[in-house]
């Protein structure tokens, strides 16, 4: 007990002067430190007093004839680098017939091997004709169906070209073509053997 009491007490001992020590720190830096710090800021001052002024006497100068002459500093201006035009579409009718106009060509056609597939564009037709006892289909290039009476249905007025040149070099007509109307598939009749006649020996 007694040991333990006087282990109590060499402890407090140095608790105390520790505390007596950090105070001594604190009393030596505000008596010696902190006025050497001082003294050194006000002699830089001092020496460079006459820089001093002149440099806040400029400034403020500055300042003050921005405020009066109300001057403004322009803004960095923006670089386009690209332009893009966004056109509004108000003629549906129209934007619909230059796609069926780009539609409109042999590469497209020919490619379809099936009456469903040509009719189903409208700009194609599906053409049959009889050559030599063998019978020809095709899908063609439809003919326009811009009339004085208004659009008709395309493909109605059959294929562009009436006639085709078979492998004798003669000219023969397409005798029918089918185009969809709807959700149907409607056939019409070509022209005769007789008109295309007048194109044979071209």
């Amino acid at each position: 007990m007694v040991a333990d009491a006087e282990l109590k007490k060499d402890a407090g001992r140095d608790v105390v002067k520790s505390i007596k020590y950090i105070f001594y720190i604190i009393k030596i830096y505000m008596t010696q430190l902190l006025p050497k710090l001082v003294l050194d800021a006000g002699t830089f001052i001092f020496d460079n007093l006459l820089g001093i002024i002149i440099v806040i006497a400029i400034l403020g100068g500055i300042t003050i004839l921005i405020i009066i002459n109300n001057i403004t500093f322009p803004k960095q201006k923006t670089k386009v680098d690209k332009v893009i035009i966004i056109e509004k579409m108000s003629d549906i009718d129209k934007f619909k017939t230059e796609a069926n106009n780009n539609l409109k060509n042999n590469n497209t056609c020919s490619t379809l091997t099936n009456k469903e597939g040509c009719c189903s564009l409208g700009t194609c037709v599906w053409a049959t004709a009889i050559d030599n006892k063998k019978k020809i289909n095709k899908c063609v290039i439809a003919a326009s169906t811009n009339s004085a009476k208004g659009a008709l249905i395309p493909g109605s007025n059959g294929p562009e070209d009436k006639c085709f040149k078979n492998k004798s070099g003669n000219f023969l007509p397409w005798e029918e073509y089918w185009y969809q109307d709807g959700s149907n598939l409607k056939s019409g009749k070509g022209i005769s053997a007789q008109e295309c006649k007048k194109f044979n020996g071209i």
